[in-house]
């Protein structure tokens, strides 16, 4: 969540997040964001109305903090 709150309104890739979030050398799959993606939107989306996790098809995540 960290990363996608320092690049508001940027379509973050899943490998950029991969990279960034557990490291270059880690051994992660894109099935792991997703899940992780997941979990936050469950935490943060969910509860309310306006949604700000956004899946941009083919390409990534984006954080909208639009009021």
């Amino acid at each position: 969540m960290a990363f996608l709150l320092q690049h508001p309104g940027q379509i973050i890739s899943r490998e950029q997040l991969m990279d960034q979030v557990w490291g270059v050398d880690a051994e992660v799959t894109p099935n792991t964001v997703d899940a992780t993606v997941k979990l936050l939107r469950k935490k943060i989306d969910d509860p309310f109305p306006d949604k700000v996790i956004h899946s941009v098809r083919g390409l990534g995540y984006r954080l909208s903090l639009e009021e």
